[in-house]
């Protein structure tokens, strides 16, 4: 290799596209008018927090350290979500609820793509996926306990099912659809069941099928009439959630 040619201005050139190569960054300001109210509002939050995550643990107070408009490891982001976990205050349990974990985490995601361009790959995501779901609720806690939420009432039901009968002017797909939304309906009331538990959704359960609903009559001492039994089934991977007991 010669040692005494001028690199001046391949040195000027090369400072010139590191500079380029680096994100320019957005402002406050960018990022509000990218985002929808709520996401700003989220998007705050976790900068706040990772500022926070930040000088505690991490004895850095760099910008690029607080938004965080550097990429950082899944080592640490799984670090910043135990953190979480440990210092949070949750509202319906002493730790806070795995949704909201997902939440801040979502937030994180969205706020190292607007700074970075970088989006995690599909085995970080099951390795943090993993970390919530099974490392967290038994090592530090982490609520699974769900908001409780009324269920309709009975004339609410009614009255949709009213609106299907006599004034839905929807033409479905197949003709025996309003049927099944009907009868899912009174499914909903009486069980206390909510869309989720029996309705196919994908990797997450089986739905009900016909053949776990039979109606039959039965003539008791105590009853005489109509009796319908619903096999429900067991998700899997639910076990340690407490919100599908």
């Amino acid at each position: 290799m010669k040692q005494n040619c001028d690199l001046s201005d391949l040195r000027e050139r090369a400072q010139r596209a590191k500079k380029a190569g680096k994100p320019a960054g957005l402002t406050e300001e960018q990022v509000k008018a990218i985002l929808t109210p709520k996401s700003f509002e989220s998007y705050q939050q976790v900068v706040k927090q990772w500022h926070d995550f930040a000088e505690q643990l991490l004895d850095d107070d760099d910008d690029d350290c607080r938004v965080p408009k550097t990429i950082p490891s899944i080592e640490t982001v799984k670090i910043f979500l135990t953190w979480l976990v440990r210092t949070s205050n949750g509202y319906i349990a002493e730790k806070i609820n795995i949704t909201t974990l997902r939440n801040r985490l979502n937030a994180l995601k969205r706020a190292i793509k607007l700074h970075t361009n970088y989006q995690f790959t599909k085995s970080q995501n099951e390795e943090i996926e993993h970390l919530m779901s099974k490392e967290l609720i038994v090592e530090e806690g982490l609520s699974t306990r769900a908001h409780e939420k009324p269920v309709a009432s009975k004339q609410v039901i009614r009255d949709i099912i009213k609106f299907a009968w006599l004034s839905d002017e929807y033409n479905y797909q197949h003709p025996r659809t309003r049927i099944q939304v009907v009868f899912a309906l009174i499914l909903f009331y009486f069980l206390g069941l909510r869309p989720g538990d029996i309705t196919v959704e994908g990797l997450e359960n089986e739905g009900l099928l016909y053949q776990d609903i039979s109606l039959f009559r039965q003539r008791t001492d105590d009853y005489q009439g109509l009796v319908l039994r619903i096999r429900l089934r067991n998700r899997k991977g639910k076990r340690d959630n407490e919100a599908d007991t």
